[in-house]
């Protein structure tokens, strides 16, 4: 069994990474830039902390993570909506042609 404060610990993890998606979102939402690097890491240690939980008191963080997983998905359509579709890379080819054909689409 798993101590009451290391299962708060990975609550306040859960919180922390649900309140790093909810200001990339709100800076997307602003149109200004966003550093996501710290949600991959913070992401993966909740993640890792749950996994290492029995599994009777990791099922206790589902609905956090279900949760976690729909923000994310919120967040990847509004980056998505923000930055338009990908560039095509014959664009470059064009404008500086003398460097090679472009790679395939």
């Amino acid at each position: 069994m798993t101590s009451p404060d290391r299962l708060d610990a990975i609550a306040d993890d859960l919180e922390k990474v649900a309140s790093v998606i909810a200001t990339a979102r709100r800076l997307i939402d602003d149109a200004r830039s966003v550093e996501l690097g710290v949600l991959d890491s913070k992401m993966k240690a909740v993640c890792l902390a749950v996994l290492a939980l029995p599994r009777d008191e990791g099922r206790l963080f589902l609905p956090a993570l279900e949760a976690m997983m729909t923000s994310l998905d919120a967040l990847e359509a509004a980056l998505r909506a923000h930055a338009g579709p990908p560039a095509d890379p014959r664009g470059a080819y064009q404008a500086y042609g003398r460097l090679g054909p472009p790679p395939p689409p």
